[in-house]
């Protein structure tokens, strides 16, 4: 029973270091100072001894006496190095017979030299993982291509291998049987053919996880070819895939490869000269590697629906989409601490935490030229593939060059969409589409699955005068603006009142319609004061607001007392500018400021 305990306390200092990089690593082993009899139930564990600890080169030899012939576990962050860590290292790595798990990150040198001795049978490896860092305090590091000779020998049990910037035979013992695949940042001339890494994949029926950053082989700026592929693989037991590189890689791996629906999808990809803008080859694909559910092995894979979507504009030209199975608990972005009810209460309203949990969906797109009309063509390509009836939260993030129209014929007819989170310019465009009456247009851009819904009323159907109109959204409750700028840009002095008093028309709109937002959260909004908020709270039964008026500082203030609101100063107080020198063309010469001359608030204006 005590060694069980004493296992449970070196796992768990295990895995806070590895997660924190910080710690003492032998922390737990003052269970062993306690008493004879606990000290002798620890030095007679040997499981409790194989985290072998290099950071603390005396100890190695120790742990690995104490160990005898467990199985051990090395990881290692060379790239701060020591003669007397380098001597650790190398005299762990000589029981590489008794190595489970070998995580090494070093340069490309210091991993050159270790790897050298490993030429010997590792009969238990189960996870290799060698990495050599992108950038050091000496600049870019060279890539390492590791000997033919490396790990000739009993290799059987490895099931997980990663290689950064590792260049490896692709006809390697290593690359069979994995139920885990992670290469990054292989060189270009190292890069395998299309058929060697379906040879690769074709060995590894099995597999779970794969990631490949710029590993795919390299087919330049071809155009995608509208060729059915000759050999297709199927991945079957696959459960998470990330791919990073360009459009046509992308497609390329893609359209050659099967797997189940109920995936975890992560995408990276980026524009060519060639494709640009057009990322139609990736839609494309993405439904075609979907369609293992029609394969008698995959009946029981099914297409599962998002809750939660996330479109954000990321600059300068970038677009983030990001979907989740199941809304994690937490509260909203942005929302003050001060505003949080209990998280149990933001989990059923549908709010999501972003850095809770992973995404099911991430596709990031990237592309050379700013073109609008790109951002909207790629987001209605996004939704249009993805599974979205039953949508219930929805975030969109400075994606201002996208219709109000669209916005409408996207989501506006999702019978589930509750809360809507818009932050930045998004706003601009997606709050006039909350006005919108529902598309029934079958050519009109719609989500996956949403078809039949859009045709349960027919085009020509009329409604009478005494009829309340539809309207968009027609489910929605809980709508959060934040940092969304309330100010007029269609009047040459911009205020306030114009834009909120639009906002508020929008409001009650919907009230009439029977359609009215129950819950308005604002957070970190310009050119919204008190007095707006006042009003919004008699239209809108909950209403949350940060409570910090930014923006129209000068609105209320003449010239006269410019000055000393925004400095702080008064009329006795004017010599102080005689100190500034002009003469030098600069503005202010030689005098410096006094650090208490500004107050908190004047920083923040």
């Amino acid at each position: 029973m005590l060694c069980k305990i004493f296992a449970f306390c070196a796992a768990e200092r295990a895995k806070t270091n590895s997660s924190s990089n910080s710690g003492n690593p032998l922390h737990w082993i003052k269970v062993s100072h306690v008493s004879r009899h606990w000290r002798a139930v620890a030095l007679d564990s040997p499981s409790l001894w194989g985290n072998i600890v290099t950071t603390r080169p005396r100890w190695t030899e120790e742990m690995l006496k104490r160990s005898k012939m467990a199985s051990l576990t090395l990881e290692a962050d060379l790239s701060c190095i020591t003669p007397r860590i380098s001597e650790a290292i190398q005299l762990a790595l000589q029981h590489i017979t008794r190595i489970r798990d070998l995580k090494l990150v070093a340069s490309s040198s210091t991993l050159n030299k270790l790897i050298t001795s490993l030429q010997i049978n590792a009969p238990i490896l189960q996870s290799l993982s060698l990495s050599i860092p992108r950038n050091t305090r000496f600049g870019v590091e060279g890539d390492l291509t590791l000997p033919e000779g490396c790990f000739r020998g009993d290799v059987s049990q490895l099931r997980a291998l990663e290689l950064v910037k590792c260049n490896i035979n692709w006809g390697s013992p290593l690359l069979s049987g994995l139920t885990v695949l992670k290469l990054s940042d292989i060189s270009i001339l190292a890069r395998p053919t299309t058929q060697q890494l379906l040879d690769v994949l074709e060995k590894m029926p099995s597999l779970e996880i794969l990631h490949l950053q710029e590993a795919l082989p390299n087919v330049g700026d071809e155009t995608i070819s509208t060729c059915a592929p000759d050999r297709i693989i199927k991945l079957l037991h696959l459960s998470h895939i990330t791919v990073t590189s360009t459009v046509p890689e992308c497609v390329n791996l893609l359209e050659r490869i099967t797997i189940p629906a109920d995936i975890t999808y992560h995408l990276n990809t980026r524009g060519t000269d060639i494709t640009k803008q057009d990322f139609s080859g990736i839609f494309n694909s993405f439904s075609g590697t979907h369609r293992a559910d029609s394969d008698a092995e995959t009946k029981n894979s099914q297409v599962k629906p998002i809750n939660t979507l996330h479109i954000q504009f990321v600059n300068p030209v970038g677009l983030v989409v990001k979907g989740w199975l199941r809304a994690p608990l937490g509260p909203p972005w942005g929302i003050n601490s001060a505003l949080q009810p209990d998280l149990e209460q933001w989990g059923n309203s549908g709010s999501i935490n972003l850095g809770s949990t992973k995404a099911q969906y991430e596709l990031n797109f990237s592309w050379r030229q700013h073109e609008p009309a790109a951002i909207e063509a790629i987001i209605i390509g996004v939704c249009q593939m993805l599974p979205l009836t039953k949508l219930k939260s929805l975030r969109i993030s400075h994606s201002s060059d996208v219709k109000k129209e669209t916005w409408a014929a996207l989501f506006g007819n999702l019978p589930r969409l509750q809360n809507i989170q818009l932050k930045g310019c998004s706003a601009e465009t997606f709050i006039p589409a909350l006005r919108e009456e529902p598309i029934f247009d079958q050519s009109s851009p719609t989500p996956t699955g949403c078809r039949s819904l859009l045709s349960a009323k027919r085009p020509g159907l009329r409604r009478t005068k005494s009829a309340i109109p539809p309207v968009c959204f027609p489910n929605l409750r809980t709508l959060t603006l934040e940092e969304v700028d309330f100010v007029d840009r269609s009047i040459s002095e911009p205020t306030s009142s114009m834009a909120v008093s639009t906002f508020m028309d929008c409001l009650m709109e919907r009230t009439e319609k029977k359609a009215d937002v129950h819950d308005l959260r604002l957070t970190s909004c310009s050119h919204l004061f008190e007095d707006d908020v006042e009003k919004l709270k008699e239209i809108v039964t909950e209403v949350s607001w940060d409570g910090i008026e930014r923006g129209g500082f000068y609105e209320d203030v003449d010239n006269a007392d410019l000055d000393a609101y925004v400095y702080g100063y008064d009329d006795m107080d004017a010599n102080l500018f005689e100190y500034f020198d002009d003469s030098d063309g600069f503005g202010y010469g030689g005098y410096e400021l006094p650090v208490d001359m500004f107050t908190t608030a004047d920083l923040e204006l």
